[in-house]
């Protein structure tokens, strides 16, 4: 549990600052792009609970085995780089 707990830190770390490159800004407030919170808050409550974590997990994981390679985190083969298209 421990493992699966570090390696949802790592995605999620790993994630956020790909979106942050990715968009060139941070919060709505200092005129940057939430496009990672928004498109993994699947509920629109302003908040990702675990299960929209695991969620966005499994999204990104296109081969479903359990891990993320650059491909899937690229949008490469067999990638998409993942989100919800909201």
């Amino acid at each position: 549990m421990r493992k699966i707990a570090t390696i949802l830190c790592i995605f999620l770390a790993v994630a956020l600052v790909a979106g942050c490159a990715s968009s060139g800004g941070g919060d709505k407030a200092a005129g940057g792009d939430d496009t990672f919170f928004d498109n993994h808050d699947y509920d629109s409550d302003g908040k990702i609970s675990r299960r929209e974590y695991h969620r966005s997990f499994d999204s990104l994981d296109k081969n479903g085995d359990g891990h993320l390679d650059r491909d899937e985190s690229r949008g490469g083969p067999g990638g998409g780089g993942g989100g919800h298209g909201r």
